[in-house]
């Protein structure tokens, strides 16, 4: 284990040293030969290789996967995988991977401590886009994720999601409807 922290703090230097290349490749290296380590461990590498590289690298998704999936509980692991996924997000992009991305964002707001602005204003971002015509799957997983978080969530973005209720789209204009009125039963 000793082994694994001084290979490690050598493949951060390297970095920290912007020699990107080598750390990429040294941490790359270091993945590939250690799967047997800890899992929290082998999270965070996943994880760090993935920032570590151009976002439009083919590995990320990967990486972040296997990140999030060997510590599920990692708010930073989550956090960077719905952030890649919604970047990805375009406008023919399947209502499975609308489905991916909203759960993967509310996952992220369940797991912080204090609802990070930036993922609140993620989701309703995609509330207001792809509520209305993407199907009952991409419905149900937002309805799923507001009964997920608690409603507190909500508040640091009201004036956001108030100032949609007069839009035309009946569905999303009754979903925002039902939120702010259990938001301000609660």
């Amino acid at each position: 284990a000793a082994h694994h922290g001084v290979v490690l703090a050598k493949i951060k230097n390297l970095y920290a040293a912007n020699r990107l290349e080598e750390a990429i490749d040294g941490l790359d290296v270091f993945l590939k030969k250690n799967l047997l380590i800890d899992k929290q461990l082998l999270s965070k590498c996943n994880l760090a290789l993935a920032l570590w590289l151009p976002h439009m690298d083919m590995r990320v998704p990967d990486l972040l996967a296997r990140s999030v999936a060997l510590n599920p509980e990692s708010y930073k692991s989550r956090s960077a995988l719905a952030l890649s996924q919604f970047k990805d997000l375009r406008p023919d992009s399947p209502p499975a991977a609308v489905v991916d991305t909203v759960r993967s964002l509310f996952k992220c707001i369940a797991l912080s401590v204090s609802a990070p602005l930036q993922d609140v204003l993620r989701i309703i971002t995609l509330w207001f886009k792809w509520y209305d015509g993407s199907g009952k799957a991409v419905r149900a997983e937002f309805e799923a994720g507001f009964d997920a978080v608690p409603l507190k969530t909500w508040l640091q973005a009201t004036p956001q999601i108030l100032a949609r209720l007069r839009g035309p789209q009946t569905p999303l204009r009754d979903s925002i409807s039902a939120l702010m009125t259990r938001v301000g039963s609660a």
